[in-house]
């Protein structure tokens, strides 16, 4: 009898602690279950903050250099509008039409030595500062009017090619000054232009994840207070 009761006693024992054994284990993954989710979850929401600030910082730095850009071509529009009179003037003197009783191309051959008086101020602004304002296809335009009207004076070019670079150089200088058509700063503005739409698709996503997250964590909890598995959704 006493052997019967110590064999059971031994038994109950040994379930116990089996017991305790399966429980300690399943609480052991319970927590780690737990940690590795809360871990995970402060290691997104760590992601999230550096993400939204490094977005806040490009946005920052995006938006500096729009502004100094800006900020450049006004300088430069304001350059061109006050040193381009002078230069146009002297490009004027020479025309590309004729005057009708044609006095004007006859007065041109005639005296081709005020090219030299031409040339030299256009040289001169060349390297002062209209040059400094130009755009490199407006200052080879003007190296090329400025070669032709000594060429001209010389008797190595003729009238027509004089008149030609003097409108093209007209030309080239009148297109640093249109702020809609010209290629460089047309760019810069359709980049600034591209640069504020990806700003704004953005903040729309941004704003829409902000109405999206509450209803996400709106999840009704089991029975046991965890959430969901998908299968019990």
């Amino acid at each position: 009898m006493d052997q019967s009761i110590a064999l059971v006693a031994s038994i109950a024992a040994l379930l116990g602690t089996v017991l305790g054994f399966l429980l300690n284990t399943w609480r052991f993954r319970s927590e780690r279950h737990q940690w590795r989710s809360e871990f995970d979850r402060e290691t997104n929401r760590w992601r999230a903050e550096y993400e939204d600030e490094r977005r806040r910082w490009l946005t920052e730095l995006r938006a500096k250099q729009d502004e100094q850009r800006i900020r450049l071509l006004e300088r430069t529009l304001d350059r061109r509008f006050a040193t381009y009179g002078s230069v146009l003037s002297l490009l004027g003197r020479v025309r590309d039409y004729d005057s009708p009783d044609g006095s004007y191309f006859r007065e041109l051959q005639e005296t081709r030595d005020q090219m030299a008086e031409i040339s030299s101020g256009l040289l001169g602004h060349l390297y002062g500062d209209a040059g400094l304002a130009m755009e490199m296809d407006t200052r080879n335009s003007l190296v090329e009017a400025i070669q032709t009207a000594e060429n001209f004076r010389l008797g190595r070019a003729s009238l027509e090619d004089l008149c030609e670079r003097f409108f093209m150089a007209r030309r080239f200088l009148r297109s640093d000054l249109q702020i809609g058509d010209h290629p460089a700063i047309k760019g810069q503005l359709e980049k600034i232009q591209e640069d504020f739409r990806e700003l704004m698709e953005r903040r729309r996503k941004q704003f829409e994840d902000a109405i999206a997250a509450p209803v996400a964590d709106r999840r009704a909890p089991t029975s046991t207070g965890r959430p969901a598995s998908p299968s019990a959704r």
